[in-house]
């Protein structure tokens, strides 16, 4: 019984409070209300006195205002052309000076004179820049198509040719489970050694095509004097062995295929010095150009496998 009186009592506070909360919401909705007739009166009286109007009884007059004029001066400028339309100065004087400062005529004058000037056009500081870079890029391009010339040395031609040291020997050791390396026996000799086909890699086809008489006439050295020299070392650095060859033209320069001449004539005197795995090396046999040795005075060769 006093549970049932307790929850009685509180039902009967929450009702109360819902209705006094009830009066102050319409309370404060009456407020606003009051507040926005009350400003909306202020904007219109505003307007009215803005505008140049007088009321006096019933009767309305229509007042000439700096308003006014300043609004007629608005249109008169959207009415003109956009190039005889007068700039900010000038506007400013008219508003300050009023509109009968100065006759319609003259001012119609000065406007279509000042429309007459050609005024100096600024470039973009964006465009300047974009049409440097345009600039740039099209000197950096002219560059890289200029092909690479060497005052002596190996020409490009020389760089992209393909070709392979045929080596046969004595005693080859057999093939070693999966390994596609090739290893000579300790006592194994070179009996034959020259060079395969002379190729090159055409990229319209993705293959390796011979080269024609023509190109293997192509300078492949430029120089007097081709110096191929060649020094075995072992892992601690110690000179075991050297090869120092000399070839000499009289026109200037080496074609292609004198070039793969003299690299084989020093392959063949070069090769059986070798030491790969205990045998000869018969295993980088893959023409990869020639490169100046730390003097500067010979090339090497490397060979690939």
């Amino acid at each position: 019984r006093r549970a049932a009186t307790r929850r009685s009592s509180k039902r009967r506070r929450h009702k109360s409070e819902k209705k006094e909360g009830a009066s102050e919401t319409a309370e404060r909705a009456s407020g606003r209300a009051e507040r926005s007739v009350s400003l909306g009166r202020k904007r219109f009286t505003s307007q009215r006195k803005t505008s140049g109007e007088r009321v006096s009884g019933r009767e309305v007059e229509a007042v000439p205002s700096v308003g006014a004029e300043r609004r007629g001066a608005i249109r008169e400028r959207r009415e003109m052309s956009p190039s005889a339309r007068p700039g900010k100065r000038q506007r400013r004087a008219e508003v300050e000076g009023g509109a009968g400062s100065a006759p319609a005529e003259e001012q119609h004058e000065q406007r279509e004179a000042a429309a007459a000037v050609p005024l100096p056009r600024r470039r973009s500081s964006r465009l300047a820049s974009r049409e440097q870079e345009a600039r740039d890029a099209a000197i950096l391009v002219r560059t890289e198509r200029l092909p690479p010339t060497r005052s002596e040395g190996p020409t490009p031609m020389l760089d992209e040719i393909c070709f392979t040291l045929h080596i046969e020997t004595t005693n080859t050791s057999p093939q070693r489970g999966m390994l596609l390396n090739r290893f000579e026996e300790p006592d194994s000799m070179i009996t034959r050694l020259c060079e395969g086909q002379i190729t090159q890699y055409d990229r319209e086809t993705d293959d390796l095509v011979e080269l024609s008489t023509a190109e293997k006439e192509k300078p492949g050295y430029i120089g007097e004097t081709l110096t191929l020299e060649s020094v075995w070392k072992t892992r601690d650095g110690r000179i075991v062995d050297t090869t120092r060859r000399v070839y000499k033209n009289t026109r200037g320069f080496f074609t292609v295929a004198e070039v793969v001449a003299h690299v084989v004539d020093f392959e063949r005197i070069d090769r059986p010095k070798s030491k790969w795995f205990g045998g000869v090396d018969c295993h980088h046999v893959f023409w990869q150009g020639l490169y100046p040795n730390l003097t500067g005075d010979a090339f090497c060769i490397s060979w690939g496998s």
